[in-house]
Order: structure tokens, then C-alpha cells, then sequence
């Protein structure tokens, strides 16, 4: 994945010819936990849309995604059928939003109990935990989302762009 624009793990596997779905395990409005709305730069009283998939490509389970995007933003989101749309093209298309970049803190870990039974393998194996949170033009943010990607299945890449001159 490129951290130096916003791309959606749609927009990634089906550039690499992959047939994309998702399992839609919870689609509902919460309230933000303290770290989400800290992320989010909102209350923890504020409405935010909580969207938890498991993200296949060719029937591979690859990612688990817990997505939190501001409600006030796009408050019909809970219309769409995200097993098979794409979140950001949602935003983008549907809604008019413009993600402009985002934030990433990457950790790596070993599967959980739970993880190891999603991912249909035999034992742990290292993951890459992606916290990011995506912005608009604005500079506000709009999405706070933890995945958790496979290391046996996905990489990560990164572009970076020239260096700040010290003098």
C-alpha cells in the first residue's frame, strides 16, 4: 500500500487483478471510544459510523478493518452495501468528499486466537496493525480505521519524496 496517498484496499488488490469482497460483521452509529474521537478531533458524545469487514481477495481473507467515519459527514452511509462497494469511493462519489491524505501509525504483532480462526490458518503468524486516520481537503478528518493485514499475503510499500535540506 502507498502511504503517500490515500488508497483504498479496493483501489490496491484490484489493481493487482485480485476480485475484491468484504464481510460486513458490524454496520452501526456508535459512540466514539476516547481514542477514535481523539483521532477524529470530536466528542465522545458525537455520532460516528462504525464498520467492521473482513477484506477478501480472491477468497482470501487478508485484512480486518474497523472503520469509524463521522456521521454528520455522510449520514445516509448505512444505504450502502459494503460487503461489495467501496468505502472511498463511496465518500468521494456519493458523497462529495475529497480524501486528501492521512495519517499512519503501522505496528506489527502475532495473530490473536481470533484472528488465527478469521484468517483460516493453522497458527500465528506475524500481522501489520494500520492505524490511520484519513483527511479531507479541509484538513479535518473524517475516518479513524485499525487493519489488521496479513504478513504472509500483504506488503507494504512506501514512496518517499525528496528530504528537507538542514543548513
Amino acid at each position: 500500500s502507498e502511504f503517500l496517498r490515500v488508497v483504498s484496499f479496493t483501489d490496491d488488490m484490484q489493481k493487482q487483478r485480485y476480485n475484491v469482497y468484504s464481510k460486513v460483521l458490524k454496520f452501526e452509529v456508535v459512540s466514539p471510544k476516547k481514542e477514535v474521537a481523539k483521532s477524529l478531533k470530536i466528542n465522545v458524545n458525537d455520532k460516528v459510523f462504525r464498520l467492521n469487514r473482513i477484506r477478501f481477495a480472491n477468497d482470501i481473507p487478508m485484512a480486518i478493518q474497523d472503520s469509524y467515519i463521522i456521521y454528520g459527514y455522510c449520514p445516509t452511509l448505512s444505504d450502502y452495501d459494503f460487503s461489495t462497494e467501496s468505502l472511498y469511493r463511496t465518500l468521494e462519489n456519493v458523497f462529495n468528499l475529497k480524501l486528501s491524505y492521512a495519517n499512519n501509525i503501522l505496528e506489527a504483532r502475532l495473530t490473536t486466537k481470533e484472528e488465527i480462526k478469521v484468517f483460516n490458518i493453522k497458527k500465528p503468524i506475524p500481522v501489520f496493525i494500520l492505524n490511520q486516520t484519513t483527511f479531507l481537503e479541509t484538513g479535518k478528518p473524517i475516518e479513524f480505521v485499525r487493519s489488521i493485514h496479513r504478513s504472509d499475503k500483504y506488503k507494504f510499500f512506501n514512496i518517499a519524496v525528496g528530504r528537507e535540506i538542514k543548513k
